[in-house]
């Protein structure tokens, strides 16, 4: 069991939302794509994912969709392999991508805000990962949001010494 009261989870989440939707936004359309390798390696988890900024965004919207569930009950994770990307933007369009991750993340916080100490301790199947917690669920989510969000940093460096040279 996690020590953490779910006051102090849910304050965590909403910096870490916070922090990455605020990286998301100062992208610009015409960076959104920059970077992005056609040839991207094949991850377990890496939903969407090709090395560019639209594509981290699409793939931490995407894995909020997927755990959003058990914050309202469900007994079972859902994987990578749940993913229906016909309920998702289409992978070209950064306005909607954005949009969709800004959703998703209001969606996941509204969820998280009712939840109780008692819930966040309250199990879950993850086939082959095990049974972790609500409150695991939420720290999984509070530490993607922040790997992601420095991700996007590091493109928009990135992007600002090839538009230097």
């Amino acid at each position: 069991m996690l020590s953490q009261t779910s006051d102090f989870l849910k304050y965590r989440h909403q910096r870490a939302s916070q922090y990455f939707i605020g990286e998301a936004k100062k992208i610009q359309q015409v960076d959104a794509f920059r970077f992005a390798f056609k040839n991207w390696p094949a991850h377990n988890w890496g939903i969407g994912q090709n090395g560019s900024a639209a594509s981290i965004v699409y793939h931490v919207a995407a894995w909020r969709q997927l755990t959003l569930p058990v914050l309202h009950g469900a007994a079972t994770m859902k994987g990578a392999g749940d993913f229906d990307p016909l309920l998702a933007p289409p992978t070209d369009d950064w306005r909607l991508i954005l949009q969709w991750a800004e959703e998703e993340a209001a969606l996941w916080a509204a969820a998280l805000e009712p939840l109780s100490q008692f819930d966040l301790e309250r199990t879950v199947d993850w086939g082959v990962d095990g049974s972790p917690e609500i409150a695991s669920v939420v720290w999984s989510i509070i530490e993607h949001d922040i790997q992601h969000a420095s991700q996007l940093e590091y493109l928009q460096q990135s992007i600002l010494v090839a538009a230097a040279v």
